[in-house]
C-alpha cells in the first residue's frame, strides 16, 4: 500500500520537514497548494534552490518501478533532443504519515515545465473537432 493523494498533500504542505535530503518548499497558487492527481501518482509543484520543480508521488504500486525508472533515466541521459526532461528517482526520500505506514516513500523529482498538459490539449482538440491535431 501507498499513501493517498490527501496524505501526500498534507505531507507536502510541510515539505521543508519531510524531505530527507532535498530542500523543497511547496508552491501555492491563488492560496492553494499546486497539486495534480492522475492515475498512479500525484504531482506537486515546489521550489528547490530558487528553481521550480515537479515532485511525483506514487499512489498505486507498480511492479519493478525502481528498475523501470532507472532504465528510463539511463536512456534519457544519452539523448540530446531538447524535448526530453531529465529526472531523478529518489528512493525513500519523502516522509509521509500514512495509514499505509508512516515512513519515507520514493518520489521522482524533475524540473517544472510551464505549458499546456497533454490532457488539456486533447480535450481542446476534441472540442474543436480537430482530428488533425489528434493524429
Amino acid at each position: 500500500m501507498l499513501p493517498t493523494p490527501a496524505e501526500y498533500r498534507l505531507a507536502f504542505e510541510l515539505a521543508e520537514d519531510n524531505f530527507n535530503n532535498r530542500h523543497i518548499t511547496p508552491v501555492y497558487e491563488n492560496g492553494k497548494l499546486w497539486m495534480s492527481n492522475h492515475g498512479f501518482a500525484c504531482v506537486f509543484k515546489g521550489m528547490e534552490n530558487g528553481q521550480p520543480v515537479a515532485v511525483k508521488c506514487f499512489t498505486k504500486p507498480i511492479a519493478e518501478r525502481k528498475e523501470r525508472y532507472r532504465l528510463i533515466a539511463d536512456y534519457l541521459s544519452k539523448r540530446s533532443e531538447s524535448c526530453w526532461v531529465s529526472f531523478e528517482y529518489l528512493p525513500e526520500e519523502f516522509y509521509v504519515d500514512s495509514t499505509a505506514g508512516s515512513k519515507s516513500y520514493d518520489v521522482v523529482l524533475m524540473p517544472w515545465i510551464e505549458g499546456q498538459t497533454l490532457g488539456d490539449y486533447v480535450a481542446q482538440a476534441c472540442t474543436r473537432k480537430d482530428t488533425t491535431a489528434l493524429q
